[in-house]
């Protein structure tokens, strides 16, 4: 029997999964992740997903009310390049979950992508009961994950209910740059300084925060349970989508995010040509999720503004110590810099970050949140030039 108001994650500690986890936490549920290489127990078991016992017993030790299948392959050269391992966590290993979870009335949330579709130009935005039709294997091995979970809740006809969650390309908090196709990005633009880049301006892109994904499965959760406990979990849809609003291409993500940390881009070229003479992984042109089915729920779809985090993560930290060095804690790190420091913002390179920065301006701006909540945010801006270990420099973005 399963424990009211607790989660298990899968794929705990990874880009997405840290974000659920941290979600659920708000809402005051028992949640326990699982993970593999980055194992952390008691909160994040090492758990094996193609050992359907080891994920037996999970589910019997948790007795979890609701699993979130965070874990997968979501990159798609990685997919291309390791078909068989693709295929055996995004396929093999969802089944095998979703037959367990189904036979123990378990709400199961599987996170899947908008690859599922074409991508075609004029056939956006998608709603949850448009025809998918991949073009990649990663889509497609998403695809075949999303027929598994209907296919183990069908067999079982219990009480439980399989749940499918297309999202788009994710950023957010994470360990290091390349756990994030968007934050991966910042170090492009750091490649960019020394050598020519070949970016791609063709594809529309929505990415979306962690945080607000986060927040969307916790409330998923908590309506479909409620909903199922009081016997109306029949009339639940099956298939959801989130997405934000906030349209890029991959090369203007990298110019502002040049623009943000005072880079220039002119070792960056863009590429228009999309799939056109490609031989490597096809990618769709334009696939905008609708959060229609969300909507209709009564779930929340707002998201933060894409230019807004970006702008705090990437030049806040550098103006955030104006009396002070910057402390040496938060590490950045990526194929071609390896930077330390607790607010080192994106520039690179091994060692510590100790620079003293002096404020040339202070702004006040007083937000109103919500009810008679007042947050007063001192804006302070540098421009003090950013030595990196590198021996490139860079002005913090005023704010």
């Amino acid at each position: 029997m399963s424990s009211p108001q607790t989660a298990l994650v899968t794929g705990a500690s990874g880009l997405l999964g840290r974000a659920v986890t941290t979600a659920f936490n708000r809402k005051s549920w028992s949640v326990t992740g699982t993970g593999l290489t980055r194992a952390n127990p008691p909160a994040i078991l090492a758990v094996d997903l193609s050992d359907t016992n080891a994920v037996a017993k999970a589910l019997d030790d948790v007795k979890p009310s609701v699993v979130v299948h965070c874990a997968a392959n979501r990159f798609p050269d990685s997919c291309d390049a390791n078909p068989d391992a693709a295929r055996a966590l995004n396929v093999a290993a969802t089944r095998s979950l979703a037959d367990l979870t189904a036979k123990r009335d378990v709400v199961l949330i599987y996170i899947s992508t908008d690859y599922v579709f074409s991508g075609a130009p004029g056939e956006a935005p998608y709603e949850t009961s448009a025809t998918p039709a991949p073009t990649n294997l990663y889509g497609l091995t998403k695809l075949e994950g999303e027929k598994a979970v209907e296919e183990a809740y069908a067999a079982a006809g219990g009480n439980g209910k399989g749940v499918v969650l297309r999202v788009p390309v994710l950023y957010g908090k994470a360990d290091k740059h390349a756990d994030s196709a968007v934050n991966s990005l910042v170090d492009a633009v750091w490649k960019a300084q020394k050598e020519k880049v070949v970016m791609d301006g063709w594809a529309k892109r929505f990415p979306t925060n962690t945080e607000d994904v986060g927040r969307v499965i916790a409330d998923v959760a908590a309506l479909y349970t409620s909903k199922i406990e009081a016997g109306e979990g029949e009339g639940l849809p099956a298939i959801l989508q989130f997405s934000s609003e906030d349209l890029f291409t991959k090369y203007e993500m990298c110019e502002l995010f040049a623009h943000l940390m005072g880079l220039g881009l002119d070792k960056m070229e863009k590429d228009t040509k999309g799939n056109e003479g490609n031989t490597g992984v096809q990618r769709p042109f334009d696939c905008h999720l609708s959060t229609r089915a969300l909507k209709e729920l009564g779930i929340e779809v707002h998201t933060q503004d894409f230019k807004g985090w970006w702008r705090w993560e990437l030049g806040a930290p550098l103006a955030a110590y104006p009396d002070r060095t910057i402390p040496s804690k938060r590490k950045y790190s990526s194929s071609l810099f390896q930077a330390s420091g607790e607010d080192a913002g994106a520039g690179g390179g091994e060692g510590e970050v100790g620079n003293k920065y002096k404020p040339d301006a202070i702004a006040n701006i007083k937000i109103t949140v919500g009810i008679n909540l007042e947050l007063k945010i001192v804006a302070v801006r540098s421009t003090k030039l950013v030595t990196t270990p590198e021996g490139m420099t860079r002005t913090p973005y005023p704010h």
